[in-house]
């Protein structure tokens, strides 16, 4: 019987981890026919023997001699994958929704569109038991042109784990940037930005197509942790140099809000390194003044963490307030608002190092401030703490 299509996984010394994918992979595809390549980095725990004596006729494992960095190992995998259509990913993701990949397959075989993605969906390591899935408006389908002009936007709410590819296509690109200076941050950017712009139609699907997990002040794939900036500052402008290097004209309203969005991000990274010093100035702050009725606005990386830091302190969090999130525990501002007591104190908690993410916040909050609305910024720590 011929193959749906291959998942290419790249591994690294947590077998453990990789073993719960492939258990969740078989749960979750059960009646799909696909291979699996795993691409081991050359591990030095016990990944090789695990192979060895567990044999699965879907899984083709093979072992570099030497460690050849996270991205030339991707490549490894993806040249011995057999099937036109592939999804890539690493031992620490997660499979998403069995759905997702019967339509996006059926899409891609029909030439429906040239890439199709889905949403993420984020689950905390310790912070939180619940689940995020974002729920940014994607559109449906979208032209490269599309695409491109909410480009920003869209990667701050998926992964590469979350399309599934043409094989060839992502070969190609990456053949065309693996070489570039400051190659660690391609396959995030100039790789994906060139993956889009040799495609004429993406769609989207409303499901979930990959499962992410938050690991709190993490090393970056090339073992750099996040307040190393100037790695992460190349890792950020490898994009750019990547670009630059084969045009000469560029679209500049594009490129500044790429620099923008770029140093939003250095700094969020830098200030998360640093969490544990924000967090114990917020909680100082809150028993200072016996604030109660706390709020998180903002249920990202940040939120998740602040929660679990302020709980392990004897700190109750009624709710997360996010309008992007789906998850039990969060409300949309306008719930919160909707059942807003002027009279009664509350307080909300910013929870973003962004400072055009948190203005957003406060256009909103302004609406509805009162003296008994106590707001604390954790931009404002993060500076004045410096």
């Amino acid at each position: 019987m011929k193959l749906d299509f291959s998942i290419v996984i790249t591994t690294y010394n947590r077998i453990n981890l990789l073993k719960n994918l492939l258990k969740n992979i078989e749960k979750e595809l059960s009646g799909l026919n696909y291979e699996i390549i795993i691409s081991d980095n050359a591990s030095t725990d016990n990944t090789e023997d695990f192979f060895n004596k567990n044999i699965n006729k879907r899984i083709k494992y093979y072992r570099n001699k030497q460690n050849i960095g996270f991205y030339k190992n991707f490549l490894n995998g993806l040249e011995k994958a057999t099937c036109d259509i592939v999804w890539l990913c690493s031992d620490d993701d997660d499979i998403g929704e069995k759905s997702f990949f019967e339509e996006g397959i059926e899409i891609l075989k029909q030439n429906k569109a040239d890439l199709v993605f889905g949403r993420l969906q984020t689950k905390a390591s310790r912070e939180s038991k619940a689940d995020i899935v974002d729920m940014y408006p994607f559109k449906s389908t979208y032209t490269k042109e599309e695409y491109l002009k909410d480009w920003i936007n869209i990667r701050e709410r998926i992964s590469s784990a979350c399309f599934l590819y043409r094989r060839q296509l992502f070969i190609d690109a990456h053949l065309n940037f693996i070489d570039l200076p400051f190659y660690g941050g391609t396959i995030d950017y100039a790789l994906h930005y060139y993956i889009i712009k040799h495609c004429n139609k993406i769609q989207f699907l409303d499901k979930v197509s990959y499962i992410w997990t938050i690991s709190q002040n993490e090393k970056s794939i090339s073992g750099q942790s996040r307040d190393d900036l100037m790695w992460q500052m190349m890792n950020i402008f490898a994009f750019p140099l990547a670009y630059f290097d084969e045009n000469k004209n560029y679209d500049k309203e594009f490129f500044n809000n790429y620099i923008i969005y770029g140093v939003n991000a250095l700094l969020s990274s830098y200030y998360v390194a640093k969490n544990d010093i924000y967090f114990k100035e917020t909680l100082d702050y809150i028993l200072k003044n016996n604030l109660d009725k706390v709020y998180i606005f903002g249920r990202g990386e940040v939120g998740l963490a602040l929660k679990y830091f302020l709980t392990q302190n004897n700190i109750l969090v009624v709710s997360f307030i996010d309008d992007n999130v789906n998850s039990e525990d969060t409300i949309s501002f306008e719930k919160f608002e909707e059942y807003f007591n002027k009279d009664e104190k509350k307080t909300i908690i910013l929870s973003t190092y962004k400072a055009t993410v948190e203005r957003l916040m406060l256009k909103k909050i302004n609406k509805i401030r009162t003296p008994n609305l106590n707001i604390i910024s954790i931009v404002d720590i993060a500076l004045e703490s410096k």
